[in-house]
């Protein structure tokens, strides 16, 4: 039963999207809620804009608004299948910069910091079926810190391995474990949205000993109890925007959420590990305010390529993107 729960969410997302896929101008992207603009690759949004103003804070003790913007910029920004538009946008000289590439596509990128490396994935892309297959791959296998955890995220964070593993060389001279004498080496910062936020998650993981911390953006669910029990101690920041559906996927009680949660709400203020009663009230209140966005500013103009569905809207990177960027300066 909740397999085809989790089955029927995705795909409803899909179909939805090619629905209402309209194709708005370069000058339209930004403020559009047709499918395209809203999860489309984004070549027209401003990546660089404030990084040097609002730089990565490397010593951040717990959660940092300000990373959690750099990671959702990156997340949204490896989306767009141009290695040298990644290169030149991820904020850093471009020899700081290895992009992950998988069986002829891009699949997230690297970037180092005068003491870390960030790692981010790409998330699901609308027109692959492979990235769909992933997604519906539910059956759970056994994990490495205790659990289970979903067999498609499994089986692509496993195929990545060799390209991470390379880009870790690349970026970190072969000292990410701190194996130079009198040198801890390099910290490492994971984050992704949707099925990135996923393979964040299970890098976390892996690297346990060396992660500063984990920022997921409408991220599902990993694994079951056991896993999320298994994870309990690593420094996980799960930013969900409202009604954001492929958050709430795979269903409980075969899958668990872990980390801490951050709710942005529909005028995009910040909610921190709210209780049932919290969360369907603040649901309540995104579902009317998507409604008025949408009759009022789109459709009343005739523009009715607009997503009616928060559940979907609420998925797009740019949203988490640019609510986070109100933060970047702190609460």
């Amino acid at each position: 039963m909740k397999v085809w729960v989790w089955f029927a969410g995705v795909c409803w997302l899909f179909v939805v999207g090619v629905l209402a896929s309209g194709k708005p101008g370069e000058d339209e992207k930004e403020r559009s809620l047709s499918f395209d603009a809203l999860f489309g690759p984004n070549t027209v949004y401003d990546y660089l804009e404030g990084v040097n103003e609002y730089p990565f804070d490397e010593d951040a003790e717990g959660e940092s608004l300000r990373n959690a913007w750099w990671l959702a910029r990156l997340s949204m920004l490896v989306y767009v299948e141009d290695e040298t538009f990644v290169k030149e946008r991820a904020g850093v000289p471009e020899d700081r910069v290895y992009v992950l590439k998988f069986e002829g596509r891009l699949r997230g990128v690297m970037v180092r910091l005068e003491e870390s490396i960030l790692v981010v994935f790409q998330g699901t892309k609308p027109k692959e079926i492979e990235d769909w297959m992933t997604d519906l791959s539910v059956v759970k296998k056994k994990w490495m810190s205790g659990g289970q955890a979903h067999s498609g995220f499994l089986k692509l964070a496993e195929a990545l391995r060799p390209e991470v593993r390379k880009g870790l060389e690349e970026l970190g001279g072969g000292n990410v474990g701190g194996d130079k004498e009198g040198d801890e080496g390099f910290q490492l910062w994971f984050g992704g949205h949707s099925l990135g936020g996923a393979l964040a998650v299970l890098y976390g993981s892996m690297y346990e000993e060396k992660v500063a911390g984990v920022y997921t953006f409408g991220g599902p669910r990993v694994g079951n109890a056991k896993f999320a029990e298994g994870i309990a101690a690593m420094p996980l920041y799960r930013f969900v925007n409202d009604n954001d559906l492929i958050a709430r996927l795979p269903t409980p009680p075969g899958y668990k959420h872990g980390g801490s949660l951050v709710v942005i709400r529909s005028d995009g203020a910040l909610e921190r590990d709210l209780k049932l009663g919290g969360q369907m009230k603040a649901r309540w209140e995104g579902h009317l305010a998507h409604l008025r966005e949408v009759f009022q500013k789109h459709w009343k103009e005739q523009d009715f390529s607009a997503i009616p569905s928060d559940y979907i809207v609420d998925h797009s990177p740019i949203r988490y993107v640019e609510f986070l960027k109100r933060y970047r300066e702190g609460e």
